[in-house]
């Protein structure tokens, strides 16, 4: 370097180098090949507690305390001696954390000259990655009590509501007509209200930490029907009459989970649906997806509810029907995990139409097959 600048003040080599050093934000201190400081600028001193010419002409081990002096030394030997380029430490000083990063400088033949230490204040990301550490492990804690609250519910919860649904169910057989039967029955329903609401828990649970699923090769008009059957006969009790087009084959890639999406749907257009209402159920080919849908004869869901109805608890109207508010839920986070959308619609029998439409086939990329 033969000129420090343009500003007309010529500074030798050496200067500019002192001025560069005494102004840097980072500690600088530079230890001969005797360990002994050479140089030692304001931050640096400050660093330690000490002034920088104080420390200067000292032994390296006068700055730091005896417990440390086998470690400072250890250090010092490896760069010498070439087995490290450099050595970073952290440690905390006045309470702040500090980086030192320790260099081997050595002239143009490689003869060792000692080492470079420069100190970084990182107390601002020292504190930040602690307290992300501590909110990791909070998290970790809540999703640990979430899985055991979730096992509980489970396992300690619906073997109970399954005995008190299958003794109403059998005390209704000897329970004719009477009061005691409408008893027995508000008993079962409740009963299987809440096995419904316990098993639909764990689904999302589970839903809502999956990240991907595993896809097959299966048939959608397979699924839809067999979903369609399981509903048969709670669709006959209330009158409801179940039409679709369902023709063929619907091939497409997809998780067994997706029986679920059918099933809460024809339960849903079931549940909500009058009696002696007609539900149509099809599936459209629209290149490379399907397009699924259940109408039914519901009351209409207002445009502002159209998107709130598929979150947590969430249910729209004011009619006796109890759920536990969860199925759309699962619904959408299904679909989601296809890389589907769903959304419903009015019908043209004047309720809603509800539509699916998933690719029919996934991505690799996507799905981690």
């Amino acid at each position: 370097m033969e000129d420090a600048g343009d500003s007309g003040d010529s500074y030798s080599n050496r200067e500019f180098l002192k001025y560069l050093i005494q102004g840097m934000a980072e500690g600088v201190i530079f230890i001969d090949d005797r360990n002994i400081v050479r140089l030692c600028n304001p931050v640096g001193g400050a660093i330690r507690g000490v002034k920088g010419q104080d420390i200067v002409g000292n032994p390296l081990l006068k700055c730091h305390p005896e417990k440390v002096h086998e470690r400072v030394l250890a250090v010092i030997e490896d760069l010498r001696e070439g087995r490290k380029k450099e050595v970073k430490r952290t440690v905390r000083l006045k309470g702040g954390y500090y980086e030192h990063t320790y260099s081997a400088v050595r002239d143009d033949r490689g003869r060792f000259l000692g080492v470079v230490a420069v100190s970084r204040d990182i107390t601002e990301r020292e504190v930040l990655e602690q307290h992300l550490k501590e909110r990791t492990e909070k998290l970790e804690r809540s999703n640990h009590l979430k899985e055991l609250f979730a096992d509980i519910i489970r396992h300690d919860l619906i073997n109970p509501a399954s005995i008190i649904s299958n003794y109403a169910e059998m005390a209704l057989e000897d329970a004719g007509e009477g009061e005691l039967a409408q008893e027995m029955r508000a008993i079962k329903k409740s009963a299987d209200r809440l096995i419904e609401m316990i098993e639909n828990a764990g689904k999302y649970s589970r839903l809502e930490d999956a990240q991907e699923l595993t896809f097959d090769e299966l048939d959608l008009g397979e699924i839809m029907s067999r979903s369609i059957e399981d509903f048969r006969q709670q669709a006959e009790d209330k009158g409801i009459t179940i039409r679709h087009s369902l023709q063929g084959r619907y091939p497409a890639q997809v998780n067994p989970g997706m029986a679920d999406v059918f099933s809460n749907l024809i339960s849903n257009a079931i549940k909500y649906s009058p009696e002696k209402a007609t539900i149509s159920i099809g599936i459209d080919d629209e290149s490379g997806h399907w397009l699924v849908w259940v109408a039914d004869e519901a009351e209409r869901i207002p445009e502002e509810d159209r998107e709130s109805i598929f979150e947590r608890f969430k249910r729209v109207g004011k009619g006796s029907v109890k759920g536990s508010g969860l199925g759309l839920a699962i619904v959408k986070r299904i679909v989601e995990l296809h890389n589907g959308e769903v959304w419903v619609e009015d019908a043209s029998s004047g309720g809603n139409t509800f539509y699916v439409r998933i690719p029919k086939e996934q991505e690799k990329a996507d799905n981690g097959r």
